[in-house]
């Protein structure tokens, strides 16, 4: 390093000009400032809030405790989360209901038709469903047959 006629070291071009320095730092210093500023103005704002809104819960309730508030709001959120399960259990079932309510009126309508045929028309009835049985037993013996053809 080279010295200077004092006998100094020569002063880098970062402290060359300490003023110029200490104002940057200083504004740096005034900017982080203002920045916390705003952000315990914020913060003392929300707190202001959440006071009133426990004076006036303490107003409303006659509860003084804030404490005791919030264990109250607490017990009234699980019992009304409990609630809501227990209506969406009552849904489920209610659904299942309206759904076994439709086949029991399918059957109804099915028996109701069936009680106003004829015996002769019955008789028919249970004729073509016999031929019906007949003809997919024999439709059935022809495939095991193919099938037996095909495997040997």
């Amino acid at each position: 390093m080279g010295k200077t006629k004092t006998g100094g070291v020569v002063a880098t071009q970062e402290f060359a000009n300490p003023v110029a320095l200490l104002k940057l730092r200083l504004s740096k210093w005034t900017a982080q400032n203002k920045e916390k500023k705003n952000l315990m103005d914020m913060y003392i704002r929300n707190v202001k809030i959440i006071e009133d809104a426990f004076d006036q819960i303490k107003e409303a309730t006659g509860i003084s405790s804030v404490e005791e508030i919030v264990t109250t709001f607490i017990k009234a959120e699980e019992q009304n989360y409990s609630l809501y399960n227990y209506v969406n259990m009552l849904n489920s079932e209610i659904d299942t209901i309206e759904e076994q309510n439709r086949n029991i009126e399918g059957q109804i309508a099915k028996h109701e038709k069936l009680a106003l045929m004829s015996q002769n028309d019955k008789e028919k009835m249970r004729t073509r469903l016999t031929t019906e049985i007949k003809e997919m037993q024999a439709a059935t013996v022809a495939k095991e047959q193919q099938i037996t053809a095909m495997e040997g």
